[in-house]
């Protein structure tokens, strides 16, 4: 499983797919197989993982050419990959810029890059390689699997938030009116390949955000992994690398041990990963994205932790703890007091549409949760944003 500085946490296979039909008389049923498996990589440099990607793009999948869409701050990451695509004998057909902000995720920016990957003349056998955050992640693998309806892809992530959440899972999506990711589809890349070390020079409030995921995976599944990050501070990140690397690694184990019970998100909104995430996304669209999605997050985990207590479902020492590492890596644990009336419109809004339902997920204790499925009576708004 490991190897030095390296250890792959998936299996690379062929990706198979099966079209059967039976006909009756008046109708005819189609099952559709299809499974895929790929590699995720956890290596520094991360130029060894992602040699052996190249090399299997281009053997397995008989790949002759890339194509790159890159955050403007990775360009020292961005040449290297050139550099090895180059040395596995593959031309790189162009590269796609963007910011790495969350206004790129629209479709003006998806549409652009359609535009110059068709100029460029990328072909159902162009591997297209997306590096940078999370949001590069989300709309790498929007395009990839939209082009061409559907074209091979790998993630190369940058930020913690992209290496535990973002590069994980296989969604991808795009902002629509507001609303976040309201257009995705899930679409799994042929490999991810994640270098740790790359987050010990991220900004502080970057680094930050992506710890508030990692909190988030360890309160809803993973006691081991809170006990590490509970009297970490920011600067243990940069200053510790073994630190960086074991958080990584038990945040992306728990995040696919929470995806394999539902890794198409067929079921409710009750599901664990959902913690923080029904007040987080009220935040994030009431201010206009000016936090970041961790920020947000880390509010909301806040926000359902103390309703938790009011309800009698979190111990209360518990939510001590939680509130604590959040105020450590310095991230919020209040909504802003500019927006908490348009959040809890926002919420009022999101149940009404679901015909009564929040589905706000709470802490039972660590590892485990329970949901509330619409705002509890005798619980003012005030007493716990």
């Amino acid at each position: 499983m490991t190897t030095g500085r390296r250890s792959a946490l998936g299996t690379a296979a062929p990706r198979v797919s099966r079209l059967c039909s039976v006909e009756g008389d008046d109708e005819i049923t189609v099952s559709w197989i299809h499974t895929e498996e790929y590699t995720l990589s956890v290596g520094s440099p991360f130029t060894v993982p992602l040699s052996q990607l190249l090399a299997a793009a281009r053997d397995r999948y008989e790949c002759s050419t890339v194509y790159f869409v890159a955050d403007h701050a990775c360009k020292s990451v961005l040449e290297t990959a050139r550099e090895e695509a180059l040395t596995c004998g593959l031309a790189t057909l162009g590269t796609s810029s963007l910011t790495g902000q969350e206004s790129d995720k629209g479709i003006e920016s998806v549409q652009r890059i359609w535009r110059e990957m068709s100029s460029a003349g990328v072909l159902r056998r162009t591997l297209v390689i997306g590096i940078g955050g999370g949001v590069t992640c989300d709309i790498t693998g929007f395009i990839a699997g939209t082009y061409m309806r559907g074209v091979l892809y790998a993630l190369l992530p940058t930020t913690l938030m992209a290496q535990v959440d973002a590069a994980i899972g296989g969604k991808t999506g795009i902002n629509l009116h507001g609303q976040k990711n309201l257009i995705g589809a899930f679409y799994h890349p042929i490999g991810v390949v994640i270098d740790p070390d790359a987050i010990r020079s991220l900004p502080d409030r970057v680094l930050a955000s992506g710890l508030a995921e990692v909190i988030k995976v360890a309160v809803i599944g993973s006691p081991e992994l809170f006990e590490t990050v509970a009297t970490a501070t920011l600067g243990n990140f940069r200053s510790d690398p073994a630190l960086a690397w074991a958080v990584v690694r038990l945040a992306i184990r728990e995040k696919l041990r929470q995806l394999s019970r539902d890794p198409m998100e067929v079921g409710d909104l009750r599901r664990p990963l959902n913690f923080g995430h029904c007040v987080g996304h009220a935040i994030e669209a009431e201010l206009g994205y000016d936090w970041l999605h961790g920020e947000c997050v880390a509010a909301g985990m806040a926000v359902a932790s103390r309703l938790g207590a009011r309800t009698g479902h979190t111990d209360p020492d518990l939510v001590a703890r939680v509130l604590a590492v959040l105020e450590r890596l310095s991230l919020p644990v209040h909504v802003p007091d500019e927006v908490t009336q348009a959040v809890w419109d926002h919420l009022v809004r999101i149940e009404r549409v679901r015909n009564g339902s929040l589905h706000i997920v709470v802490p039972k204790g660590l590892g485990a949760t329970t949901s509330l499925p619409s705002w509890p009576a005798g619980v003012a708004w005030q007493d716990v944003r």
